[in-house]
């Protein structure tokens, strides 16, 4: 079965959760955003969706809490953590919590898509990203395997207007 990547945006900053957004949807995501990290559990509770990408300075709940939740909570999420910070010890540390990659919020919207899409393969997810990537943008991605299959042009096209 062939659907849109759909993946959670969590983050405390709603101008950022909407740039972010509005950037991933131009690549072909369907994305849901939420403001925190207790918001963000509870729509990858209700929703189903197991990939999210989760700032890691947040106040109330961070990005390292939002990881240890998840895991306690026995939730297969794939998570992509984005943060400010230069700490040059932080990435080890979401990483040994379970984050699938960790990348500065001054990141290239391609590497995230790339992290994204690696994310999911660490997670042995079975997907197809459907998507209106530029033929530049896929060059710059991994390539088709048995866990994931990308679809451009007029077979995107068909698949993303249903």
């Amino acid at each position: 079965m062939l659907t849109t990547l759909q993946l959670v945006l969590i983050d405390d900053n709603r101008a950022w959760l909407d740039a972010l957004a509005e950037c991933l949807e131009q690549n072909g995501f369907d994305v849901r955003t939420a403001e925190g990290g207790k918001p963000g559990l509870d729509l990858l509770e209700q929703s189903g969706i197991r990939v999210a990408v989760v700032d890691g300075n947040m106040p109330e709940m961070d990005g390292l809490e939002v990881l240890r939740e998840l895991r306690q909570r026995k939730k297969n999420v794939a998570v992509v953590v984005l943060s400010g910070e230069e700490d040059p010890e932080l990435p080890q540390r979401f990483l040994e919590e379970g984050a699938k990659a960790f990348l500065s919020k001054s990141t290239a919207p391609i590497k995230l898509i790339k992290a994204l899409v690696q994310a999911l393969l660490a997670a042995s997810f079975e997907v197809a990203v459907v998507a209106a990537f530029s033929e530049d943008c896929l060059q710059m991605l991994p390539g088709p395997s048995q866990k994931i299959h990308y679809l451009t042009g007029p077979e995107a096209a068909k698949i993303l207007a249903n």
